[in-house]
């Protein structure tokens, strides 16, 4: 995760509470029920409604989780967006005329990705992708988040059932990602997840998860203000369930854990 050094730009709102409110508008006073026969597995584009409202879903997830005193600081945008490696993708339902965003997950290839941003290796030691004769294609998955409908806080919406039902539509979203990955020649995909995350995705069946060793948290100007913004995520000194870790994701998927 790398920020905006600037504050929200205008479509973001500067509260967790206001922002957790306008996701949830185009559902008030209505009965929603998340149908995995009626979600739809799309790539958002930068302009478009799903995109500003994926932007919101990442901001809202990443800041509820991690963030502090409610503000808001834009995770969700930075200098990968935009470019034609970058695929976001979004698990979509239509609801009341609206097409709802439900769960998003962010797909880059390429040499410019945020773990090289985030991590470097220990020492004269080598990333992953360039051990070996030659160097294999990187890629990277992250900004991975779902709607406020999913929070078991929201009693309104939320159900165990909706658990099972989110386990379908991350591998949905993965399998759709890593086919597009593959076909752009990625041979070494990274992934930066904390603990409790990394948990709930292999129990999707999305496993293992190969640590990536002598990777460590890179000191820079950008991991400074992740850290200042979010020092319950990215703080080298702790050791806890949010703290990201680096890993090599997977190609196959598994069966679901139960």
């Amino acid at each position: 995760m790398t920020l905006n050094k600037e504050a929200s730009q205008g479509e973001t709102s500067s509260d967790l509470s206001l922002l957790k409110d306008k996701l949830l508008f185009p559902l008030r006073d209505k009965v929603f029920s998340v149908d995995p026969a009626k979600i739809a597995i799309k790539r958002v584009f930068q302009g478009t409604k799903e995109y500003k409202d994926a932007i919101d879903i990442v901001n809202y997830s990443y800041n509820s989780f991690y963030g502090n005193n409610g503000e808001v600081v834009d995770v969700a945008r930075d200098s990968l967006d935009g470019l034609n490696t970058t695929i976001n993708l979004a698990a979509t339902q239509e609801f009341n005329g609206q097409s709802i965003v439900l769960t998003t997950l962010r797909f880059v290839h390429g040499s410019n990705l945020d773990v090289f941003e985030l991590f470097e290796m220990e020492g004269e030691k080598k990333w992953p992708h360039e051990q070996g004769i030659s160097n294999k294609k990187p890629g990277e998955i992250g900004k991975f988040s779902f709607h406020p409908i999913f929070e078991k806080k929201n009693p309104k919406y939320f159900s165990e059932e909706k658990t099972n039902i989110k386990k379908v539509i991350t591998r949905n979203l993965y399998e759709n990602g890593m086919k597009q990955m593959k076909e752009a020649g990625v041979e070494i995909p990274y992934s930066i997840f904390t603990k409790h995350v990394l948990n709930f995705i292999e129990s999707t069946g999305i496993s293992p998860f190969l640590k990536v060793e002598n990777a460590k948290q890179k000191q820079s100007e950008s991991t400074d203000l992740v850290r200042k913004k979010f020092s319950k995520y990215w703080n080298p000194d702790k050791i806890g369930e949010y703290q990201p870790e680096l890993f090599i994701a997977p190609w196959v998927l598994r069966p679901v854990r139960k």
